[in-house]
């Protein structure tokens, strides 16, 4: 079958597949002018972005992933890789339920908790306009990752988001995601390494060198950011086994991983999927690694790492892990 490939796959604000609307970007475009970010603050670090340097930045990263055998054949300029704009951004209507930011491929939209976002930043001593734009890089990471629905054999729908992929029933009334730890990993790290060049030459107020610092290295503040930590941890663990297991370096290893995210691949695909558990070293692991969540699973996340070798800087990690769960659990109890 045919792949079509567009933008906006149809999946909700909290990561399962919404149901089809007749709904059009413009459409929602219109009613999201009605939930305009009305913290002033984090609105004047949204309308000072440089949208066009973070084009730049992630049209550079993406086109140094591109295989050299297809380098010549796939240019990527600036224009070419899309990101949500101002415009597009609307302040979420119920806080307890949204994460800080959420992208909505499906009408391209980010969704701005402004509530929960002074929280965690006052929580942590996180600068807002920091904190904002570090934010929105992760959701740019998403938006520039490819899209698509497709049809599995068994006549499912399937929704692929980068490596993600939400496997929906003929009647659509039940799902289930598949990589989802893999894809957030990625996209985390390509949007940290985006937002560190950015900020070299786009300074934020209230921001210093130390604040960059731990944004580039994820030992340094695991406890601001302890979901993204645990998930940055095993990517660089997976890295490194591949890596080492290849012969390959480990940047070149990384650019594999990226190019995966922006073609879509499909890593449920039996021969992509005997290829990663060769590159490990253990058949059984793709399997065991696409069922892996990354709000919910850390703990089988590092029993996934035991059992597969995974122990790339492990001592560091877990004791970084432990400190940042100890502080976070402390800032908790003072709020």
């Amino acid at each position: 079958m045919t792949e079509e490939i567009y933008r906006g796959a149809h999946v909700g604000d909290n990561g399962r597949v919404a149901e089809e609307t007749d709904k059009t970007h413009e459409s929602v475009r219109e009613e999201i002018k009605e939930f305009l970010i009305d913290d002033a603050e984090i609105g004047e670090t949204l309308d000072s972005i440089n949208f066009d340097e973070i084009q730049r930045i992630f049209s550079e990263k993406i086109q140094k992933s591109i295989p050299d055998s297809e380098a010549r054949a796939h240019t990527i300029s600036r224009p070419d890789v899309f990101l949500v704009t101002p415009e597009a951004f609307a302040k979420v209507g119920n806080p307890d339920a949204n994460p800080l930011m959420s992208y909505m491929p499906q009408y391209d939209v980010i969704l701005v908790n402004v509530l929960e976002m002074r929280r965690v930043a006052s929580m942590y001593n996180v600068p807002i306009p920091l904190l904002t734009v570090k934010l929105l890089m992760h959701e740019q990471a998403h938006a520039v990752s490819s899209h698509y629905d497709r049809q599995s054999r068994s006549g499912n729908r399937v929704v692929q988001i980068g490596v993600q992929q939400l496997h929906m029933q003929r009647e659509g009334s039940s799902q289930a995601i598949f990589f989802n730890l893999l894809n957030e990993a990625i996209n985390e790290k390509l949007a940290r390494m985006v937002l560190v060049e950015y900020l070299k030459s786009n300074p934020l107020s209230g921001v210093n060198h130390e604040d960059i610092d731990s944004i580039a290295d994820i030992y340094k503040k695991p406890e601001a950011a302890l979901l993204f930590f645990a998930a940055l941890h095993f990517l660089e663990a997976l890295i490194a086994k591949i890596s080492a297991k290849s012969h390959v370096e480990p940047d070149k290893v990384w650019q594999g991983l990226v190019h995966a995210e922006m073609m879509g691949l499909d890593l449920k695909n039996q021969k992509v999927r005997g290829m990663l558990d060769a590159a490990v070293g253990k058949q059984g692991f793709t399997d065991e690694l696409s069922r892996l969540n990354v709000i919910d699973d850390t703990e089988k996340m590092v029993q996934l790492m035991s059992k597969y070798g995974l122990i790339h800087n492990f001592d560091k990690f877990k004791n970084a892990f432990v400190r940042g769960v100890l502080i976070r659990r402390q800032k908790k109890e003072q709020v």
